[in-house]
């Protein structure tokens, strides 16, 4: 929530791999009304991530069609304790390059994948990765419940295909 005194901006991320158009819509508009704050004032933005329900079929993965009657009220509430709990600040910032930390990257380079490392080689993960699955999709909700329910815990084994 930004507030100069003359105009009022909130500023919402939503951890979602993509925020359709009338979902946003929807929301904006139920929060301008319990907030105050103008719908145009509210801005959206989604974090990209693939282990959220999904607000829309994406990437084969199907709309989660209770997901918006939950996460709207729970956002809306959010917004309106940010306005109530307005308190003064300054922000800053800085910029510095850091490729020891994110790495350079080379979208021309090698088509290798890289589990648990850099393509680089440098601050590769040292330790072991088991059960590794690579989809091309994002798994549904109903996907990892069923990984997690077939995997053997106590042995360390997981059987995708019993």
């Amino acid at each position: 929530m930004l507030d100069d005194g003359r105009m009022r901006v909130a500023l919402g991320v939503l951890d979602s791999c993509l925020i359709p158009a009338e979902f946003a819509d929807m929301l904006r508009t139920r929060a301008a009304k319990l907030t105050g704050i103008p719908a145009d004032r509210i801005m959206l933005s989604a974090t990209h991530t693939h282990s959220a329900p999904s607000l829309m079929r994406c990437l084969g993965t199907d709309a989660d069609p209770n997901y918006p009657a939950f996460l709207i009220p729970r956002i809306v509430e959010g917004l309106q304790r940010a306005v109530d709990n307005l308190a003064p600040a300054r922000v800053g910032w800085e910029v510095a390059p850091a490729p020891e930390i994110t790495g350079e990257a080379a979208p021309d380079q090698s088509p290798e994948l890289f589990l648990g490392g850099r393509s680089d080689q440098e601050a590769t993960f040292e330790g072991r990765i088991d059960e590794v699955a690579i989809y091309n999709h994002a798994l549904s909700p109903q996907e990892i419940r069923r990984h997690y329910q077939l995997a053997d815990i106590a042995s360390g084994t997981v059987a995708l295909n019993p």
